[in-house]
């Protein structure tokens, strides 16, 4: 007998993301276009007394063997969703699950390219004097809040997990995929802030954001959530995200 699908698209649901989607990238490649490279004086002007005690040690961090790890799993996550084409059932929903990951992927970048385009926010290592200063007066400096590794390798981590469990819900290897999800995301963190190119709290934003936006996207198409709403919509503020689950 056939089985029953786990997910279901509709355009009454798919209006909000998409067009959100096209409007939220829209807004952050206009704002970034008018961004500047740092100059001197704004280096200059920088004072590492003024970041909290929380975020002051990434100052001093600049490994670079860190950053190009961070790359591996930035990349490589990429063919964590793969793996559900792997299984019996997400052969069967092949479509949808291929769907979805182009929106988990769609819908993070939007969100974080808009994040770092409106923040403005410099990284770490442009407050270490140790470094040249033509390595810090660059446009890509000011793109610190929030770490987009992070968000993306959580983002597919997140989703990939998600998918698996709503596909086998009873399956006793749910704690090895959760297992995978939560660390992946956790080590790539630590791998940008021991390079220097985030502060804690701009990876700890990227890991909660980006794992909301893989976590809850798969729930939002499961059959039986039509009550599930999602919307991304740009504000003179940002970004306005919002969600409302009904589930009864």
């Amino acid at each position: 007998s056939q089985e029953q699908d786990i997910y279901k698209f509709s355009w009454k649901k798919e209006k909000y993301i998409i067009g959100g989607g096209i409007a939220v990238l829209g807004t952050a490649f206009i704002i970034d276009q008018n961004q500047t490279d740092i100059t001197e004086q704004e280096v200059s002007l920088l004072d590492p007394q003024n970041i909290s005690s929380f975020n002051r040690s990434a100052i001093f961090n600049l490994n670079e063997g860190s950053a190009k790890t961070s790359d591996i799993f930035r990349d490589g996550a990429l063919l964590l969703p793969l793996s559900l084409f792997l299984t019996s059932k997400g052969k069967n929903e092949w479509q949808e699950i291929a769907s979805m990951y182009v929106e988990v992927l769609s819908v993070n970048t939007a969100l974080t390219f808009i994040t770092q385009s409106t923040s403005s926010r410099v990284r770490p290592f442009i407050y270490n004097n140790d470094i040249p200063i033509e390595e810090r007066t660059v446009r890509e400096a000011r793109r610190s809040f929030y770490s987009g590794h992070v968000s993306h390798v959580a983002s597919m981590s997140f989703f990939t997990a998600s998918v698996l469990s709503d596909l086998y819900p009873d399956s006793n290897y749910k704690w090895l995929w959760w297992s995978g999800a939560i660390s992946l995301p956790a080590i790539t963190a630590y791998l940008r802030y021991d390079a220097g190119r985030h502060f804690p709290t701009d990876v700890m934003v990227g890991y909660t954001i980006g794992s909301a936006i893989g976590y809850f996207l798969p729930k939002f198409h499961k059959v039986g959530n039509g009550d599930m709403n999602f919307s991304l919509i740009p504000s003179s503020s940002g970004l306005s995200l919002g969600m409302r689950m009904n589930l009864n």
